[in-house]
């Protein structure tokens, strides 16, 4: 295996687990404060911006750890 695939499976590895990760507090998140709030104006703005956070960060670790995507992106 060459060192360039070696640095691919590397960064393919830190993404799943910052995307699991995230994912993983996003739920712990939604399940601690959904039952605490009666409002479901309130709770439908939280799930709203919950949702939006967790993309985002997704796509922040996305371009943030595979150097190699961006990499590719610019050329």
């Amino acid at each position: 295996m060459s060192k360039e695939q070696k640095q691919r499976e590397k960064s393919f590895i830190k993404q799943s687990f910052f995307q699991g990760s995230s994912i993983f507090a996003g739920q712990v998140t939604y399940y601690i404060t959904a039952p605490l709030v009666s409002n479901w104006k309130v709770l439908l703005f939280l799930d709203a911006s919950l949702w939006a956070f967790m993309h985002a960060f997704e796509g922040i670790n996305c371009v943030g750890v595979r150097v190699d995507v961006l990499d590719s992106a610019e050329t």
